[in-house]
């Protein structure tokens, strides 16, 4: 495979990374920095003509990924602030108001 298909395939991944993210489902990178090895090998090897497409498609992959690390930025904070209630209100031994166990609603 071309760095330039590597490039695009890699993107997908993240693209569809990011789409699980939004929809809350369980992200599974697992083999990604593997295949990031493979593209830096075959890029390594272009002949300079093919250097330029591969370097506008090295440069979408990358603005991917720092899109998906800005979005896993963005859920952990949400994870955090959605916690604090809960852990103050569990050393406390009370129910965190609006939780699915709180009964006063």
């Amino acid at each position: 495979m071309s760095a330039v298909a590597l490039c695009t395939a890699l993107r997908q991944t993240i693209v569809a990374a990011r789409e699980a993210l939004a929809a809350n489902a369980t992200l599974d990178l697992a083999g990604f920095d593997g295949e990031i090895a493979k593209l830096c090998g075959a890029a390594g090897l272009l002949p300079p003509d093919q250097r330029s497409a591969a370097a506008v498609e090295l440069r979408f992959l990358l603005d991917e990924i720092d899109r998906l690390a800005g979005d896993l930025k963005l859920q952990q904070a949400a994870a955090q602030r959605d916690a604090t209630p809960r852990r103050a209100a569990a050393a406390y031994g009370k129910t965190p108001p609006g939780s699915d166990a709180d009964s006063s609603d």
